[in-house]
């Protein structure tokens, strides 16, 4: 592993943490209209099950949404649905500690998470399909709480949804859990498995820019340009772009200094992989990361490619 040059303090690591977020979605925090009509059905039907709306302006509150699931387990524990009420439990708990109402509601959102796993399991889970959903929610709740049962959480999310968008941010996961161990090869396969899934823009732009990060990391200087370069290639969000672009130029030069090259002979090959709307962008950056090196003369030499010095004339004799 190289020394920390004085241009990397410049760039701060890419922010893999923004896109990921819970697999949360509003219907979830409602009733399915079968669930509903169960509820209905039920002898001792609790009086805050209602029928569901999908009108957002009619969902009710993640605290309200809460109290009725509760009150539908605890009611109807035999209910064709109750593997479905304990998912969106789960959902709705893990939305309110997400929230800061409650930190507690990962833990309680666990609980309910691994008895609807092991209804799953063992075949008590009626029509229940989303459990890759379930499994991507317990690693959710455990990242922090257990980082060893989360690893294994999103592994069966890949297994169970392999290729989906689902699987995508599981693996973003994985890979990030990965570079809290400093595990770079493993962290680069994570992210690169992305690109085989059905991953949106986003998704994928913030895969392929750590997989840049963590090959910049291990010195495979050829690895991490080609990544940058593909997400300049694309229509990344501006963020990853710019984190993009300032790694290639730290390629760039840090692969100079380590080879004993010269930056200005070296900038054609990189400048090639930059498109042509971002190039003369490239060259400032790279210029500005020499001054603060305190190359002032190759950074005067990119900014100004045909200022050559020019050749005394020998004195003509008469």
């Amino acid at each position: 592993m190289r020394q920390e040059s004085p241009a990397e303090g410049r760039v701060s690591e890419p922010r893999y943490a923004a896109f990921m977020h819970p697999w949360l979605l509003l219907p979830w925090l409602i009733l399915p209209a079968p669930m509903a009509q169960d509820a209905q059905a039920a002898p001792a039907e609790p009086a805050a099950i209602q029928a569901p709306t999908l009108d957002p302006a009619e969902a009710p509150s993640s605290a309200e949404a809460i109290e009725r699931l509760r009150l539908f387990i605890q009611d109807n524990p035999d209910a064709e649905y109750i593997s479905a009420a304990r998912f969106r439990l789960a959902a709705a708990l893990v939305t309110e500690a997400d929230a800061g109402g409650d930190p507690g509601g990962y833990g309680a959102a666990v609980e309910q998470l691994d008895l609807l796993i092991g209804e799953v399991e063992q075949g008590r889970a009626g029509s229940f399909e989303q459990i890759a959903e379930a499994w991507y929610l317990l690693g959710w709740c455990l990242r922090d709480l257990g980082p060893t049962r989360a690893a294994q959480a999103w592994q069966r999310v890949v297994e169970l949804s392999p290729g989906s968008q689902l699987a995508a941010s599981a693996l973003l996961h994985l890979g990030g859990q990965a570079m809290d161990q400093a595990d770079w090869e493993q962290a680069a396969a994570h992210f690169e498995a992305v690109s085989a899934t059905q991953a949106d823009p986003a998704t994928w732009a913030q895969a392929t820019t750590m997989a840049g990060w963590v090959h910049y990391k291990a010195d495979e200087w050829d690895q991490a340009a080609e990544a940058f370069a593909a997400v300049l290639g694309q229509d990344a969000p501006g963020t990853l772009q710019d984190e993009a672009l300032e790694y290639l130029v730290l390629v760039l030069v840090e692969r100079c200094e380590e080879q004993g090259l010269d930056v200005v002979r070296q900038l054609d090959p990189t400048l090639a992989r930059v498109p042509a709307a971002l190039q003369a962008r490239f060259v400032e950056r790279t210029a500005e990361v020499l001054e603060s090196m305190a190359r002032f003369d190759q950074a005067e030499a990119l900014r100004n490619p045909s200022d050559k010095p020019k050749r005394k004339r020998a004195k003509r004799k008469d």
